[in-house]
């Protein structure tokens, strides 16, 4: 009677605690590899800063030409500034998560997992926006609207 128990128990407690493990264990990871978190955020940040400069070259370039920029590369250009924003307000928070009680010695494990895992977050919506393409960054001015201009 007893093996039967364990032959039912000992599987079912293997599938607990392997569905357990991964929230658990991504929890504990916020916690433990903030900084290389928070460093993956900066470098997804750079990456974007230099898209996004090269994009607004083109930009500046098309409108020297007398070119309508597109509205998909305008909305990505405020999605961008506006998600830089954001990410600047989570880095500032890594010198109080360096901080901490007893002259340092004791680090502010809140403060590291909440930032650790704002960061993750921040990183992949930013690594989002880098991978999106844009079709033209500007195009020609109808006929009929430049014959207005001169």
């Amino acid at each position: 009677m007893a093996t039967g128990w364990v032959g039912f128990v000992g599987p079912t407690v293997g599938k607990i605690g392997e569905f357990l493990m991964a929230p658990v264990s991504r929890h504990f990871g916020y916690l433990f590899s903030y900084k290389s978190k928070v460093k993956n955020l900066k470098d997804e940040v750079k990456k974007l800063d230099e898209k996004r400069d090269a994009m607004q070259l083109s930009v500046d370039e098309a409108k020297r030409n007398v070119k309508r920029i597109g509205p998909d590369v305008k909305g990505w250009l405020e999605r961008v500034d506006k998600c830089r924003i954001e990410a600047r307000e989570i880095l500032k928070d890594e010198v109080g998560a360096n901080k901490g009680c007893l002259y340092g010695r004791c680090p502010n494990l809140p403060l590291r997992y909440s930032l650790s895992k704002k960061a993750t977050n921040k990183a992949k919506e930013v690594a989002q926006l880098h991978e999106e393409e844009t079709a033209e960054v500007a195009y020609n001015e109808p006929l009929r609207d430049r014959i207005h201009i001169l």
